[in-house]
């Protein structure tokens, strides 16, 4: 699972994958530092631009894995995540996320 933070709002977003969040994200988003990614392990990762965003395109971006993975990165995330505003796989809010996360 994939836990997406917005930097601006702490709300969090979850995937079932980094190719499905990469697909609701948007490259404009990247450039502009808009979100945290990691998964449920703690391993970050990086929103990398491969297409710039011009007038007439939308952009493209990748995300790849940065770093070891960290159970502290989890926390984080968690902590600062005002609300869930996209379930994933029977999570319905941040408790079950946490209870998930935790067992």
């Amino acid at each position: 699972m994939l836990l997406v933070l917005e930097t601006n709002g702490s709300l969090l977003h979850l995937f079932s994958s980094a190719t499905e969040a990469e697909s609701h994200v948007e490259a404009i988003d990247i450039e502009n530092g808009e979100y945290e990614f990691c998964d449920d392990t703690g391993q970050r990762f990086i929103g990398e631009v491969v297409a710039p965003v011009t007038t007439f395109r939308a952009g493209g971006f990748r995300l790849r894995p940065d770093g070891a993975p960290d159970r502290a990165v989890v926390a984080s995330f968690l902590s600062r995540a005002r609300s869930l505003e996209r379930q994933c796989g029977g999570v319905r809010t941040l408790d079950d996320l946490r209870k998930t996360l935790v067992a």
